[in-house]
């Protein structure tokens, strides 16, 4: 009897919430949650307080440092990365031996300060229309160039997978979590 796809979902700074954990449901497969706070769960008030909170736990370094050993432990069916979660998956991805079968990193805008790295395998990277603090076209244009399945999500804001991001929205969400599904089956 085959195993359940594996799934592998690095959250943004709001951590492991009911939200990432729903969404990681609605992916389907056997879910593994990885939050840049480790076993806790905080909840935040706001965006700024969970940027702050998340700078204090390490950042995107710290991040990367601990899901290297979660992308050691198998190979995962896919690997979904969120914001700083994304971010620190293509910190990690790039030093891993052992990769998923596929990976897609949402807005991950802290890539721009990685660029130099070439993680190895299949990595789609989906980026948002509208970041507050970068244009990530010419970073998807560049990521393009260098052979990834680099885009810009038309008429997106950074977090438009999570509730709790001021820049959700419901209908992309659930596009992607089709897309995601099928990923993960394919």
């Amino acid at each position: 009897m085959p195993h359940p796809p594996t799934l592998l979902l690095a959250t943004d700074i709001f951590g492991h919430t009911p939200e990432m954990q729903a969404f990681a449901r609605q992916i389907r497969g056997a879910a593994r949650v990885v939050s840049p706070y480790g076993p806790e769960r905080p909840r935040f008030s706001g965006e700024m307080e969970a940027y702050g909170a998340f700078q204090a736990a390490g950042g995107v370094e710290a991040y990367a440092r601990a899901l290297a050993p979660l992308l050691a432990e198998k190979a995962w069916d896919l690997a979904v990365g969120l914001s700083a979660g994304a971010s620190a998956l293509w910190v990690a991805l790039a030093q891993s031996e052992i990769l998923p079968r596929r990976s897609a990193l949402y807005y991950g805008s802290r890539i721009r300060d990685y660029r130099h790295l070439r993680p190895a395998g299949d990595v789609r990277l989906i980026f948002a229309e509208r970041e507050a603090s970068f244009d990530p076209a010419p970073l998807a244009g560049e990521l393009l160039a260098a052979g990834y399945d680099a885009s810009v999500l038309p008429g997106t804001a950074h977090g438009f997978l999570n509730p709790l991001s001021p820049g959700f929205d419901e209908a992309v969400r659930d596009a992607e979590i089709m897309r995601l599904r099928g990923l993960l089956a394919g």
